[in-house]
């Protein structure tokens, strides 16, 4: 069993709460905007819609989104949604500046509070650190591991399909020299279309009566 204590101070020092909880969702809005950028092959930089300009969506349309693309699992959207919902309430009310606060005033505080405490332990904590920015930094780190696999898959798959394209083009060029070599290309040809027409149904064609 692993007794190590988790610092959870690695990203940010500050001990106001406030700040805290913005800069990690800043960390994990960035990632989601770098998400959506790989995801649908734009710049989000320079992007209108996800990049620093003042037209740019807000942190919770961009979680959306993000949702929205890649089908999350329930478990992992509810999550999002709960660092959304605790992030939008420390950064725009005032009086919210502690976690017991958010539970009693947030109209779903006490169920991100049941939910924060079902999907995290604190076995890893250190004694001085509040249980609830504990639960906080966990939720924080499990959505920021999320976003980074998601990139690194979609890497992959690009990778993979530039792979596939690269072959296919170099296997026509080399059916294209066989051909021209070839003293029955005709025959050639309608051999190959016979077999991938039987290998790729929809391509055939009824005949004319």
């Amino acid at each position: 069993m692993n007794t190590e204590k988790i610092d959870i101070q690695i990203l940010s020092k500050t001990d106001n709460l406030r700040l805290y909880i913005i800069e990690h969702t800043l960390h994990i809005e960035t990632l989601i905007s770098e998400a959506i950028g790989s995801l649908l092959n734009i710049d989000y930089e320079t992007s209108k819609s996800f990049g620093f300009r003042s037209s740019s969506l807000s942190f919770s349309q961009k979680t959306y989104i993000i949702q929205d693309i890649k089908g999350l699992e329930s478990e992992m959207a509810k999550k999002l949604n709960a660092l959304m919902n605790i992030r939008n309430k420390f950064a725009h009310v005032q009086v919210i500046d502690s976690f017991e606060k958010f539970f009693e005033i947030a109209s779903n505080g006490e169920q991100i509070k049941n939910s924060l405490e079902k999907w995290y332990s604190v076995e890893n904590k250190k004694e001085e650190d509040n249980k609830y920015k504990f639960l906080f930094f966990l939720l924080s780190e499990e959505i920021t591991k999320m976003l980074w696999d998601l990139r690194v898959k979609d890497r992959l798959e690009k990778s993979v399909l530039q792979a596939e394209k690269v072959f296919q083009k170099g296997q026509l060029e080399s059916f294209k020299e066989i051909m021209n070599e070839s003293e029955n290309p005709e025959e050639i040809n309608a051999e190959v279309l016979k077999r991938t027409i039987k290998k790729v149904p929809q391509l055939r064609v009824e005949s004319k009566k």
